[in-house]
């Protein structure tokens, strides 16, 4: 009876009663339809008119939709398009009128997930929100993105700051307990655990008790806590679907990478024997290999550090290999965290930040860690950066900024053209807006170069490929662990006081894979990393790489030599500096280098013992003699680096030293070559900062690189329009390639973190930051734009260009020029609906993709800020769905559109009327 009665009293009561509007908690994109349900206070049945108004957190009335509907009962299932979508936080209210009766639902929120493939864009994240009345003021300077973090993340509204003002985030120090115990911000001070182990460790040299971690990697209910803090993190958030989850900050075995000899917690040693019967099949293969004479496997223990310092010899084995096992722990919980992730969002990213320099103590091993996350914020130590997106091209790295100035701009465009795709602002005391939301001096001084990296060139060179020249740079971990006990062994038990800045300050391997890497830039190469894996399991084999450089590659496995012998032998050029493969992959030191036969020498001994400066000519054969290699080094820095080093039958010696120890060893192989340089090359970062030392070493490197194959990409010449053979100190070349656009950022290559590297007098970049004025020779006539300009400098085969000190020239490069960008929208439309345009860029030949910048300028000449996107055009085509709200008012609107490699621009203007007028184009 009350389902026949109430419908007659709700309808000539006249009265507004109360409904619920309950909304399906389920991930929706512009592409779906949002499903709710309008919940009456009592049955009804009858005809009814249906009011829906959609409004977001703009405070922009997306749309008013009026609808017959046919009640029956309590429930009124809706559903509700959402292609007009702009921002993340929107509100649905309903209205239901059932003959004089109206029902109301209050504002409720919804949520509209961004598409997929959700960061493909550069993005400026701030990392503490500011205050409510200045959140909003955030775009004002640049600001793209947030942070949310820890417990809060764990609930629905745990993002709701950066939301419902349309930013997205990341998420940090998911499980930092897990991930970062010995560093986290949970302690005081954050190394409070680790400076705790420590003490009891100077306390008490003979206990093990403080390398035991807590909580232990292999404890299986805190890693399922872990776990557990992910999953239900990821739950909370992926509607909003965050551009990436972070295990932790800083994270890592001990404190960060200070030298630490966790873990011996008896899970992880149980795990740890596991492992080795893996490596050596037997306990007999450990103690053989070790040097030990364990009983019986649960008797295996590896060497602590004051352990293999102990006992003095060069089989670094029972020590090495407990720090490979815990890099290979580090990489597994790490690679678990990240399944757990993608378990529960499988289109979702999941990685570390503040992740610190390849050590032989924290985990850091990059090969292991790049198949077991899919995004990073490499603290960008030790190289870190290049040998991620050597290994990772396609998993996204961030950089953090901690202030501000000339050289930050500097470093936010060389991480930018490195291929980051964002960048982290650590601002604790909300520096960027005053009180009011108003742009701070530091906030309109950098807002520009914030706004450039996020107007467009990040989304185009997200669809472009990084084009490396054809040089490998050897990746070696096992060789990173040997290196630390040789150069740390002499201090004896004074390694317990080092830290992990110490590791950073102090490391000269560290300095050496620096030293590489800027002779190569200032020769104006680009290159990729290739790791022990790589070369171990035949991946090495299938790259283009034509010289294959092994930075003092001292420990490798006979897999890693095989694949160096193969490259050789199908005519690559074999790069050494010394101390080559005089261990196996465990750092056990053996009778000869194994790759000494490739490399035609001989040795008396294996000493690192560098001579005097100073080389001898030698002469030669005319086709090694006329390599521009061996000029000049007579009066160099260079050293000898290997006294017993001599030269076998068949190889040709280039120089001497004083002492007649063989300098730059070379040797064929079929259409191969060796080049064992016998040299010392860790200062090179130093000699570039005070020019003419750094001449010899460049000239050396970049004409073995000529020779080899590995030629430049573009040609520069100087004012006089000579050709600079010999590479220019101080300028990087970044080249990015998509079909037939190429870009070409031209920037200034300072020194990273140069007070940390040097002594004083090798502190200043000043030789760095004389005028460059260069010109681009190009190999035939291309239109060539000036990217950043959005000009075009002409049909040319080369353009002149000046270097600033800070920012970068950008180039982008087609073979001929663009002809126009055209934009084709419906003759009518009307407010409310979704108008829909076509863009197409027009040229003989283009892009496989390029980036347009769209925007709509309303009646009042302003822009549409919440309408300002760029668009990915595949096949320089692209549909462009421009939603005009019901509340924006009446009047002409332009659409406007701009190619951000060329800056060609198109525009078309229209008229809008009220809502239900038709919107005339012309």
């Amino acid at each position: 009876m009350t389902r026949i009665i109430l419908p007659v009293i709700l309808m000539t009561s006249g009265l507004a009663l109360a409904a619920e509007l309950e909304i399906a908690k389920e991930i929706v994109t512009r592409s779906d339809s949002l499903k709710a349900v309008l919940k009456l206070p009592a049955a009804a049945t009858g005809r009814g008119t249906l009011t829906l108004t959609w409004t977001d957190s703009y405070g922009r009335t997306v749309a008013v939709e009026k609808k017959t509907v046919q009640v029956a009962g309590r429930e009124l299932p809706l559903t509700l398009p959402l292609a007009r979508a702009v921002a993340l936080q929107n509100f649905l209210q309903a209205e239901l009128t059932v003959g004089q009766t109206v029902l109301r639902a209050p504002k409720t929120e919804f949520v509209v997930t961004p598409e997929l493939p959700g960061w493909d864009d550069y993005q400026i994240i701030m990392y503490n929100a500011y205050r409510p009345n200045q959140q909003m003021a955030l775009r004002d300077v640049g600001i793209t993105a947030g942070k949310i973090s820890s417990g809060g993340a764990r609930t629905w509204t745990g993002g709701k700051a950066w939301y419902e003002c349309d930013y997205r985030f990341y998420v940090d120090q998911i499980s930092t307990f897990f991930y970062a115990a010995y560093h986290t911000p949970q302690q005081r001070p954050k190394n409070r655990m680790y400076t705790e182990a420590k003490a009891a460790y100077v306390k008490d040299r003979t206990s093990k008790k403080p390398f035991y971690r807590q909580p232990c990697f292999h404890d299986k209910e805190a890693l399922e806590q872990a776990m557990k803090n992910l999953q239900t993190t990821v739950r909370m958030q992926m509607r909003l679907r965050p551009f990436f989850y972070a295990h932790t900050d800083e994270g890592g075995v001990a404190d960060l990478v200070a030298a630490w000899d966790f873990c011996f917690d008896p899970r992880t040693l149980a795990a740890m024997r596991k492992w080795l019967i893996q490596q050596y099949g037997s306990l007999e293969g450990i103690n053989k290999q070790w040097g030990t004479d364990f009983k019986k496997l649960d008797d295996v223990v590896p060497f602590s550090t004051d352990e293999m310092m102990a006992r003095g010899d060069d089989n670094f084995s029972p020590w090495a290999d407990h720090r490979r096992f815990m890099n290979q722990t580090f990489a597994d919980v790490i690679r678990a965290g990240t399944k757990a992730v993608q378990e529960t969002d499988p289109n979702a990213r999941a990685g570390l930040v503040g992740c610190q320099m390849p050590s032989a103590f924290g985990g850091y091993d990059y090969w292991l860690l790049s198949q077991a996350m899919t995004a990073i914020e490499p603290y960008n130590i030790g190289n870190n950066r290049e040998i991620w997106r050597s290994f990772a091209p396609d998993k996204p790295a961030v950089t953090t900024a901690f202030g501000f100035g000339d050289m930050e701009v500097w470093r936010l465009w060389h991480q930018f053209l490195h291929g980051d795709r964002g960048i982290i602002i650590y601002d604790e005391q909300n520096r960027y807006l005053d009180a009011d939301g108003r742009p701070t001096r530091l906030g309109a001084a950098i807002a520009p170069t914030y706004k450039e990296l996020t107007g467009g060139l990040g989304k185009q060179l997200a669809y472009m490929k990084r084009v490396n020249d054809p040089v490998a740079i050897h990746y070696s971990h096992p060789s990173i662990t040997a290196h630390w006990m040789f150069e740390v062994r002499p201090g004896g038990k004074n390694w317990v006081g080092r830290s992990s800045s110490t590791e950073r300050k102090s490391s000269e391997f560290l300095r050496l894979r620096e030293s590489v890497v800027k002779l190569l830039e200032d020769n104006l190469r680009q290159y990729y990393f290739v790791s022990y894996g790589q070369l171990e399991n035949g991946a090495f084999d299938k790259m283009d790489a034509k010289v294959l450089i092994l930075p003092q590659s001292i420990a490798m496995s006979k897999a890693e030599c095989d694949a160096v012998r193969r490259f050789a032998a199908r005519g690559g050029t074999v790069v050494a500096d010394c101390r080559t493969a005089l261990m196996d992959e465990h750092c056990k030191l053996l009778a000869k280098g194994q790759l000494d036969d490739l490399f035609g020498i001989e040795r008396g001994d294996m000493k690192f013992a560098p001579g005097k400066p100073g080389l001898r000519l030698e002469p030669g054969p005319a086709e090694v003699v006329a390599m521009r290699a061996w000029e000049h080094l007579e009066q160099s820095n260079l050293r000898a680096a290997e006294p017993g080093v001599r030269a076998a039958d068949g190889s040709v010696v280039r120089y001497r030293d004083a002492d007649g120890t063989p300098v730059g060893i070379v040797r064929k192989h079929g259409t191969g070559r060796s080049v064992y340089l016998n040299m010392v090359l860790t200062d090179y970062h130093r000699w570039r900062l005070k020019p003419p030392e750094d001449e010899p070493a460049r000239r050396l490197i970049g004409s073995i690189l000529q020779h080899a194959g590995a030629g430049v990409q573009y040609r520069l010449l100087d004012k006089d329009g000579a050709m600079m053979v010999s590479g220019l100190p101080g300028l990087e070349l970044h080249p990015w390639r998509c079909g037939d656009l190429r870009i070409l950022g031209l920037h200034r290559n300072y020194q990273l973190r140069v007070s940390e590297l040097g002594p004083p007098e090798y502190q200043s970049q000043a030789a760095l930051e004389k005028p460059m004025k260069l010109k681009v020779a190009l190999d035939r006539p291309c239109a060539v734009y000036d990217q950043r300009a959005g000009k075009l400098l002409g049909q040319t085969d080369g353009v002149t260009v000046e270097v600033p000190k800070y920012e970068p020239v950008v180039l982008a490069i087609l073979p001929e020029p663009v002809e126009g960008l055209s934009i084709s929208a419906p003759a009518g439309a009307r407010r409310g609906e979704l108008v829909t345009a076509g863009l197409k860029l027009k040229a003989p030949k283009l892009g496989d993709t390029h980036a347009f910048r769209v925007g709509v300028i309303g009646p009042d000449g302003k822009e549409l800020r919440a309408l300002t996107r760029t668009l990915a055009a595949p096949r320089n085509a692209t549909t462009w769905e421009v939603p005009i709200a019901v509340s924006d008012p009446a009047g002409e609107y332009t659409l406007k559109a701009r190619d951000i490699a060329t800056g060609t621009a198109g525009a078309m203007t229209s008229r809008a009327w009220c809502a239900g007028a038709a919107m005339q184009w012309r």
